[in-house]
């Protein structure tokens, strides 16, 4: 992705992430992270990911592992996000063009629309499977 800054082989911790990229960061406002791509990384938590409707960039996860398995997946409540947006909600971080491959995620949860809930289910599901690319 052009512009995009790129983490590799390293320890994320998307707090301190969040502290030092997002866009976004006021009263009443989600931060937002923008074109990142994150590859063979451990994410580190406390945090709640939700991919933004209409990035061109999906899939956002290639091949990624979540300590917390289906756990780890939330759907979004469709009243809320009509717009396909992130408004008001708190603890939320949004991804704009952004990109996970093969990392491992801890104590990060991501949510999802029902399909991709579904899809997350389905491949954890296949015999032997650890991984999802969503």
């Amino acid at each position: 992705m052009r512009g995009s800054r790129y983490y590799q082989n390293q320890p994320i911790y998307m707090p301190d992430i969040v502290r030092e990229l997002a866009a976004g960061i006021h009263k009443g406002k989600a931060p937002v992270l923008i074109e990142l791509v994150f590859e063979n990384c451990q994410i580190h938590g406390p945090a709640m990911l939700k991919p933004l409707h209409g990035d061109t960039n999906a899939p956002w996860f290639l091949r990624c592992e979540w300590e917390e398995d289906l756990d780890a997946f939330y759907t979004e409540d469709p009243q809320r996000t009509a717009t396909g947006g992130i408004g008001k909600e708190i603890g939320v971080i949004g991804l704009r063009d952004c990109v996970f491959r093969d990392c491992y995620f801890k104590g990060v949860g991501v949510v999802v629309t029902q399909v991709g809930y579904d899809i997350a289910k389905e491949q954890y599901e296949l015999p032997g499977a650890t991984t999802i690319s969503l």
